[in-house]
């Protein structure tokens, strides 16, 4: 009955969503580059294969403007459906978390830069779904997230890892070792083999901002200091922990493409702590005061997700 009520809520909710969307039209970031392949999508991009084809199937059907937010609106709900999955104990809290979240920390992923937020939505969508199941077949289409946006390409590898062996005693010491190795990957493979200069610069530390690190990367770390000092920790808290190796790295050394493949990861380690902290907090100050301090959130994720698309 809960998860019934938070589809129900998250679907109805999908309209004022892409009403914003289409609203920021005119004035959020990137959407011109967009419009622009949304009016010709069979023209030769730089864009991963995968978009390309959704893409020329939405145009088929879409203005361009609709086909912007249409894929949002898939992105919101891939994302309210992976919530649901991490966080499905209280209807109310886990609603309102949701959409704090949804507007406060993935508004640029929603809104902005929608074919990583399309890419990650897509892979923790499957991930949620195939995790506790045995079917190999449905844990290769993990490894399609790449194909939307190669943001997704680090979750994609250590999600179908993770799915395998996440009930293991050594899981998190291979999954460890992975992102260590992966660190490696960035530094010395990655840069023989990409050639374009979009991509390359995002191999270069502190060059796509003027931040010193990104905010999102800094509430990730607190979110898994939280997540670590738990006694029990569930696949979620696991998977959340995984890439501590790889933040560490992104924090020491600015390297930009590091915090586009960890937002798949801080996706999960927000809705957990969510989960967790929220049942906490309700001991302490009852479902009420739980409730208002959700709503003042909300308003300040939505103010702040309307300023950051431009509509103020």
């Amino acid at each position: 009955m809960l998860v019934k009520k938070f589809t129900f809520l998250s679907i109805f909710m999908v309209v004022p969503f892409a009403a914003v969307i289409f609203l920021s039209m005119d004035t959020a970031k990137d959407r011109e580059n967009y419009i622009r392949f949304f009016s010709d999508p069979f023209t030769p991009v730089r864009w991963e294969p995968g978009f390309v084809l959704l893409g020329k199937g939405m145009s088929l059907v879409f203005s361009p403007e609709m086909s912007i937010v249409a894929i949002s609106s898939i992105s919101y709900l891939l994302l309210a459906f992976s919530w649901q999955k991490i966080y499905p104990t209280s209807s109310v809290a886990s609603f309102l978390s949701f959409h704090l979240s949804t507007y406060m920390f993935f508004n640029y992923f929603l809104g902005t830069a929608i074919r990583n937020g399309l890419a990650a939505g897509l892979v923790v969508a499957i991930f949620t779904l195939v995790v506790n199941r045995s079917s190999f077949f449905a844990r290769a289409f993990l490894l399609f997230g790449p194909a939307f946006h190669l943001g997704a390409s680090l979750f994609s590898a250590l999600g179908w890892v993770f799915s395998h062996i996440h009930r293991r005693r050594a899981a998190m010491v291979l999954g460890l070792g992975l992102s260590i190795a992966a660190i490696l990957v960035f530094l010395f493979v990655l840069p023989s083999y990409i050639s374009s200069s979009y991509y390359l610069i995002y191999l270069e530390a502190g060059e796509t901002s003027d931040r010193f690190r990104s905010f999102s990367m800094i509430l990730y770390a607190l979110c898994m200091i939280l997540l670590f000092v738990l006694r029990d920790k569930d696949v979620w808290v696991k998977i959340s922990l995984l890439p501590a190796p790889l933040l560490i790295f992104y924090l020491f050394t600015g390297y930009e493409i590091i915090a586009r493949l960890l937002i798949p990861f801080f996706f999960i380690a927000i809705a957990t702590n969510f989960k967790i902290y929220n049942n906490k907090i309700l001991q302490v100050v009852g479902d009420k005061f739980l409730a208002l301090i959700l709503i003042f959130g909300n308003l300040i994720g939505l103010s702040y997700a309307l300023r950051q698309w431009g509509l103020f």
